[in-house]
């Protein structure tokens, strides 16, 4: 009985130094790219090698948007300008899941969209350009897919 249970101590020892208490090394990339109306940076997280989380923030030129500060925008407009944009970025009425959105007004127009990958289908990704299928949602290969589209990417 003895060397049994001196056996288990033994097994529960080893799982306990060689594995249960390790942590996946997470990885943090920003990606950067300036086009000519807006600057797209788009954030992927790594979780155990595969995009976990994506956010991605469209920051609008005052000029583009036809302002010169949003301090002298209307609420109404706003809320028009928001609608406008989240259509052209594919989204409308119809709420995608796995997408957090927040478009908001400081000195220039912002909108921050955030992607829960465990929950949101590919269809919906596609829809708004955020598309992934040629990655297999593989964190090194999406990161390269972006610094491949022109993007600059930096460790975070």
């Amino acid at each position: 009985m003895k060397k049994i249970s001196m056996l288990l101590l033994a097994i529960i020892m080893v799982f306990v130094v060689t594995g249960c208490d390790e942590k996946e090394e997470v990885k943090t990339f920003a990606c950067t790219s300036k086009f000519d109306k807006y600057t797209n940076t788009t954030t992927l997280t790594s979780e155990n090698g595969k995009v976990g989380k994506v956010k991605v923030t469209y920051a609008y030129d005052n000029e583009a948007m036809g302002v010169t500060s949003f301090n002298d925008v209307t609420d109404e407009q706003k809320e028009q300008i928001k609608t406008n944009m989240l259509t052209t970025l594919g989204f409308n009425d119809k709420t995608y899941e796995g997408f957090s959105i927040n478009v908001y007004f400081d000195d220039q127009m912002k909108v921050d969209i955030e992607v829960d990958m465990d929950t949101v289908e590919q269809e919906a990704l596609t829809k708004v350009g955020l598309n992934f299928s040629n990655t297999n949602l593989d964190y090194d290969d999406a990161v390269q897919s972006y610094r491949t589209g022109g993007f600059t990417c930096e460790e975070k």
